[in-house]
């Protein structure tokens, strides 16, 4: 038997023998010395734990799934503090926050706390079923529909289908592009972001969409001309044939319209690598406050 909290009714949130408990852990500040390894101590005595609620700033919370060892740091307070000074310091007012490949909506909900004080609006896109019920939940949790607007659609350069293909073993990672070791296949709705209407001007932009990026770019290509955005963009060795950003068709395309990287473009990285890349536009943007968070 399961027990449901006021999160939507369809959505699993405790097992009933660790709900109660659970839920005065969360009440307890995690930044006092200790509390974190006593709630992880008291967590990992039950053998299925369900979701919890990890708390950001602005008073906002994002539901995390106790049985994945990598959401855990999450409801323990620790989440990316240095995304979050980047997002306090880059939104500006009345702009919207773009997230493309949102997940279960890390950025977004960091991004969310920024932008309600800011008269701003945040977008999220997530083509994952699955995730995008977890988005929806969460957005419940925060009361922010007006505020937040969740799209069940991958980004892409073209509007229509494609084919999802998914790795059931890593965290629901998923991806438009071609991956014969990803087990799933999945149809799913893809738009270009241009056509997407927008009510405020776009502020900034996240892509981390598993080797698309170029895709996503050149499907956006009108909106980031209009509205000049900063971008952070993932760079992920494992999709990417280059091995620093000028060899990488996302950068070189940017670097075409004007914008500037935080990082040295022709500086080169061996082995795997995973890194989130920042662009911006000199003409729009202060270049102090894009301090890399990698």
């Amino acid at each position: 038997m399961l027990h449901f909290t006021n999160t939507p009714s369809c959505f699993e949130v405790f097992p009933t023998d660790s709900v109660n408990v659970i839920r005065a852990l969360e009440k307890i500040p995690s930044n006092i010395r200790g509390i974190p390894k006593f709630k992880l101590a008291i967590l990992n005595l039950f053998s299925r734990k369900g979701f919890g609620y990890g708390y950001f700033p602005g008073n906002k919370k994002i539901l995390v799934d106790l049985d994945d060892i990598t959401e855990v740091p999450l409801w323990l307070g620790l989440y990316p503090r240095e995304v979050h000074q980047f997002l306090e310091s880059n939104l500006s007012d009345d702009s919207c926050f773009v997230d493309c490949g949102a997940n279960i909506g890390l950025w977004s909900v960091l991004a969310l706390g920024v932008t309600c004080q800011k008269n701003g609006l945040v977008y999220s896109f997530e083509p994952n079923g699955k995730l995008f019920e977890r988005l929806c939940a969460t957005q419940e949790l925060n009361r922010a529909k007006s505020q937040w607007q969740i799209f069940n659609m991958g980004l892409s350069d073209r509007d229509g289908k494609a084919t999802m293909h998914v790795d059931k073993a890593v965290h629901q990672v998923s991806t438009l592009n071609p991956q014969e070791e990803f087990s799933q296949r999945m149809d799913v709705d893809v738009s270009r972001l241009d056509s997407i209407r927008f009510k405020t001007k776009v502020g900034g932009i996240k892509i981390d969409v598993e080797g698309h990026e170029y895709e996503v770019l050149k499907g956006a290509c009108e909106t980031i001309n209009a509205c000049r955005p900063w971008l952070v963009v993932e760079l992920n060795s494992h999709y990417a044939n280059a091995t620093s950003i000028m060899d990488w068709n996302v950068g070189r395309l940017l670097f075409e319209i004007g914008y500037q990287s935080t990082t040295d473009h022709r500086a080169e990285q061996s082995g795997q690598f995973c890194r989130d890349v920042i662009f911006y536009h000199p003409d729009c943007h202060d270049p102090s406050t894009m301090i890399s968070f990698n």
